[in-house]
């Protein structure tokens, strides 16, 4: 399984990769809703995780 996460903390991001993949998910990274796009349309994801985007763009925290 393939998992996309959408956030522009590192630190935050560097940990739920750590578990995510100690759980054998395969797993990628967006910092802004645009890469996330690009990145869906050229990778097959099986799921996503996101904080609520602002009208930006950005990942907000």
């Amino acid at each position: 399984m393939r998992l996309l996460i959408v956030e522009d903390e590192a630190g935050l991001v560097s940990a739920l990769q750590v578990a995510l993949r100690r759980e054998g998910y395969a797993v990628d990274q967006a910092r802004t809703v645009a890469e996330a796009r690009r990145s869906s349309a050229s990778t097959r994801t099986t799921s996503s995780c996101s904080t609520s985007p602002s009208p930006t763009g950005r990942a907000s925290t």
